[in-house]
């Protein structure tokens, strides 16, 4: 039988508010694990929201690790048919929560990218001058004599 096929629908109606409550905790879980690590690892954290709520969804082991559980006596049936229906909800709204990192992500980035424009007066001595992205061995020389800001990796290399 195919884990579809286990999936109960009338368990959602008759538990639904441990459906949801399940649901979201599982999201909201995995969501603060994932910004966590990657705060420990560098990462910013628009981009750890994002990966949270990209990795949040259960996966497809669950429905494997839940149906051998129930196999050895670990699990009752009724249980893992409640946490299928939550792990194959939280698989069916990946798109929804894409998206809403997508939403977190540009509200913060374009409140980010407002604090990183230069204030005017820091610009006003910069005329006849070009900016070079993604800097190599080719453009790293100037034989015209032009102020050229150099960037690579979106960090200014030279001025």
């Amino acid at each position: 039988m195919t884990v579809g096929m286990s999936i109960d629908p009338k368990l959602l109606l008759s538990n639904f508010p441990v459906v949801i409550g399940t649901l979201g905790l599982l999201i909201l879980g995995k969501t603060i694990l994932v910004v966590v690590m990657g705060k420990l690892f560098g990462i910013s954290v628009i981009s750890a929201i994002r990966a949270g709520l990209l990795l949040a969804p259960g996966g497809e082991f669950a429905f494997v690790a839940f149906g051998e559980a129930v196999n050895q006596g670990i699990m009752s049936p009724q249980l893992s048919s409640l946490l299928f229906l939550v792990v194959g909800i939280s698989m069916a709204i990946t798109p929804w929560l894409a998206a809403g990192g997508q939403l977190i992500a540009s509200r913060f980035e374009l409140h980010d990218v407002r604090s990183l424009l230069p204030v005017e007066s820091e610009t006003d001595d910069l005329q006849d001058h070009i900016i070079i992205c993604g800097l190599d061995e080719l453009g790293s020389e100037s034989e015209v004599g032009i102020l050229m800001i150099l960037v690579q990796n979106f960090n200014t290399v030279t001025q």
